[in-house]
């Protein structure tokens, strides 16, 4: 028996790599005849899962993955009722879960979660992260009152989830102030305040294992953003700092990094001071051209440009006039066609400006006119003001007026 189950399970397995899968589903069901302790269903739930994920991959094809998605979570379903402990029913219900909501079933998936949080013998662990499920269900679902409510049960056990729940819970009330404030609504501010305090409490934590570390590092991440759109310039890089510095390889670094550069270029400008630069802007600058440089050569695309673009920023604000036009030509063929070349002109433009060149300036300005002309509506995707349309019909060009060429 042991030796024809070892040739089930190598059969399913390769099946599934192959891509066979109804002949992979037709193994495993086959495999129930010598399998010990459900393991048949178990492997059936995988390949389910597998061919579900294949089939997701075409739109076509979304029902038949829905179905595939569903045949998985009835078999987590039927293990979890078959485990002998609590920790093994939670652990098959919340695999139940998951693949219910990528079928698109929302209320089975929360049942499932219910279920954990009603069953006898589950460890706390396993109750705080299914309170964790819950709410993150429920917020998607736009209940905002219960989604809170099943963040705060979470919150109230003594287990690595609570941290990531707290998280989720203050980036619910950010949600929320944002909204609010839309609406001129006067609770927004208090709502946000309380995020603030939320995020704090995580970022200020002590994080052992590996769930705080990672709910550290957002509570940081989202603190920093926070404070730096209220204007805490100060605040805002400290968090920043704290992110890259206990978290170097984590997997938001980078933008911790991208967010810490961009702090010390407006402390260096002075916004935080009315636009008086502070008395160590230069050592500022220096480390934030530091910062960009190791960001230019970023494995993340979106990282490595705005890394080149706040290097061109860095050297205007460093008053390295004479450096901008090398700088921004390499920059601008490497971005060229692309808004980002217009984004990369425009700072050249002010260079000369800054360095009273206006002949240069003015050639800069007819080869920007130019390129905006030919630039398709897909290049202005939004999200920063310099990626619309507007900005640069509305601000920039109407803003800009270059000195007369001298003859």
């Amino acid at each position: 028996p042991d030796e024809l189950r070892a040739v089930f399970e190598l059969a399913v397995q390769a099946l599934t790599d192959e891509g066979d899968y109804a002949n992979a589903v037709r193994a495993a069901t086959a495999y129930g005849k010598v399998a010990v302790g459900h393991r048949d269903r178990e492997k059936r739930a995988e390949t389910n899962t597998a061919w579900a994920a294949a089939l997701k991959a075409n739109p076509a094809h979304a029902p038949d993955a829905a179905a595939k998605f569903r045949a998985a979570a009835e078999d987590y379903q039927a293990l979890a009722d078959a485990h002998p402990t609590g920790s093994g029913k939670a652990d098959y219900l919340r695999r139940a879960a998951v693949q219910l909501r990528l079928a698109g079933d929302d209320a089975g998936a929360l049942t499932a979660i219910d279920r954990i949080t009603k069953t006898a013998g589950v460890p706390e662990d396993a109750v705080a992260a299914a309170y964790l499920d819950k709410g993150e269900a429920l917020l998607a679902r736009n209940d905002f009152t219960q989604g809170v409510s099943a963040l705060q049960q979470a919150m109230a056990v003594a287990a690595p989830a609570a941290a990531p729940a707290r998280v989720r819970l203050a980036t619910a009330y950010l949600e929320a102030a944002r909204t609010a404030a839309k609406a001129g609504d006067p609770q927004a501010k208090g709502q946000a305040d309380f995020a603030v305090k939320l995020l704090a409490q995580v970022a200020d934590a002590a994080a052992d294992g590996a769930t705080e570390k990672a709910a550290q590092q957002q509570a940081l991440f989202e603190l920093g953003l926070v404070l730096l759109q209220r204007g805490n310039l100060p605040d805002a890089e400290a968090r920043f700092r704290k992110l890259v510095q206990a978290h170097p390889t984590g997997p938001i670094a980078g933008q911790g990094r991208l967010y810490l550069g961009s702090c010390l270029l407006l402390l260096a400008r002075g916004d935080h001071q009315g636009g008086r630069p502070p008395v160590d802007a230069a050592r500022k600058l220096e480390e934030a051209a530091k910062v960009f440089e190791g960001l230019s050569a970023s494995d993340d695309p979106v990282l490595r440009t705005q890394a080149d673009l706040r290097t061109v920023d860095t050297l205007l604000l460093q008053q390295k006039y004479d450096d901008m036009p090398t700088v921004c030509d390499k920059l601008a063929a490497k971005y060229a066609g692309a808004v980002e070349e217009l984004i990369v002109l425009s700072r050249l433009y002010l260079a000369y400006r800054m360095a009273d060149r206006p002949e240069p300036a003015a050639r800069v300005m007819a080869r920007m006119e130019e390129l905006y002309g030919k630039l398709p509506d897909s290049q202005f995707r939004g999200g920063l003001d310099e990626y619309t349309r507007d900005y640069w019909q509305k601000q920039w060009f109407a803003a800009a007026k270059p000195p007369a060429a001298k003859e």
